[in-house]
């Protein structure tokens, strides 16, 4: 399955995004918002741009990649941590890792992390957002 990634260039999907933004804060209508969008994944550009409005709420940087149901079912970030701080280990696996946000947490007190994820879109986000963060491990 293909994702938005192998579509279109990051670039032109940051600009889609950060162009919804505004919208959705103006409450323009979802398909006024698709119609300028003018991109195939349209509606997956504005379910990322919707969430990231609500990112702040679960602790999360809002220029990372998810979509409103990743970041309903997201570990928020405190919990994360305090997991993490918990589970220190040298190696640990987060099996059905969504977007990442655990493991994100894990990867600040392990040595390695397997992130597992079954979701080809959720894996691809989870990719993306450790290179966002700068996480290798």
């Amino acid at each position: 399955m293909a994702t938005i990634f192998d579509m279109h260039p990051k670039q032109k999907i940051d600009e889609a995004i950060a162009a919804a933004g505004p919208m959705i804060e103006e409450g323009a209508e979802k398909a006024h918002i698709l119609e300028q969008i003018e991109m195939k994944q349209g509606e997956e550009i504005y379910n990322i741009a919707l969430a990231r409005r609500k990112a702040k709420s679960k602790g999360f940087s809002s220029d990372l990649y998810f979509n409103v149901d990743d970041l309903r079912f997201a570990t928020p970030k405190i919990v994360a941590d305090y997991r993490a701080e918990r589970l220190k280990c040298d190696t640990i696996a987060d099996l059905g890792c969504s977007v990442g946000m655990q493991a994100f947490a894990f990867a600040k007190t392990c040595k390695k992390v397997f992130a597992v994820e079954i979701d080809e879109r959720k894996l691809r986000y989870a990719t993306e957002n450790a290179k966002i963060l700068g996480i290798n491990n």
